[in-house]
Formats: C-alpha cells, structure tokens, sequence
C-alpha cells in the first residue's frame, strides 16, 4: 500500500526498448511483488535514488531527474542509471506518472519490468535514454 501511495495508476515505465503500462492496483502488485522477490534473491540491501534535477512545468507537473543505486552491503550490483520522472500532484500528493529508465533487458530492474509486468506491443519502443534535458 505505501508503494502505491507514491506511483500514479495508470503508470507508463520505459526502458531503453520497451515500454510498459500499469493500468490496475493488480499490474502494480505484480511489480512490487517482482521488485521484492528480485531485489531479494540478489541481496540487495539498498535502492537509493539521488535527485539530480527538477522542473516545474506547472503548478501540478514536475519533471526531474534521479541517479539510481542498486547496492548489496555498500557495493553496487549494476552501473547506476539515470531515470526521468514525470510527477503529478493530486491535490493532496506528487504521485510519478511515468519514468524513463536508462537501463536495458539485463539490469535487475530491466528484469523485473521483463517478467512482471505486461509489455505493451502498441507503445512505441524507446530507443535510448531520457528524452529530456533537465540540467537547467
């Protein structure tokens, strides 16, 4: 529940090649449950997100970008990657409406995007990183 309260449903999520939607509380379950079992049979101790920049594009959307850190006892299980996020607020919360995540089938959160949430056929695939430039 507290993982929810942070995502917006639907939620689009890219990678470097497929885009995938979370249409229902269910679709979003699937992920967080992937994400656990995952994270756990790697050892993961830590995911750490670091804010590099964030706009407002108005006073209810904030574009921004973070560097994310998988680690496993202070060392990184994989090359931390960029994400860009797009945020709304609801009146009461900043809920991410969509991410752009830098990372390809064979990261650990490639692999669970791959296995535990639907792959949508009719969302134009990503071809490569953020589409946006934040760092101004």
């Amino acid at each position: 529940a507290a993982f929810a309260t942070y995502l917006n449903v639907p939620h689009s999520t890219q990678t470097f090649k497929k885009s995938y939607e979370i249409n229902t509380i269910d679709d979003l379950r699937s992920l967080f449950d992937g994400m656990c079992k995952r994270f756990e049979g790697f050892g993961v101790t830590n995911y750490i997100r670091v804010c590099v920049a964030a706009k407002f594009k108005s006073d209810t959307e904030i574009v921004g970008t973070h560097v994310t850190y998988v680690t496993r006892g202070g060392e990184n299980l994989q090359e931390p990657y960029p994400v860009l996020s797009h945020l709304l607020f609801d009146g009461s919360l900043w809920r991410v409406r969509r991410s752009e995540n830098a990372v390809d089938d064979h990261n650990l959160v490639g692999m669970v995007l791959r296995h535990d949430v639907r792959h949508q056929s009719a969302v134009k695939p990503v071809t490569g990183g953020p589409k946006e430039k934040t760092n101004d």
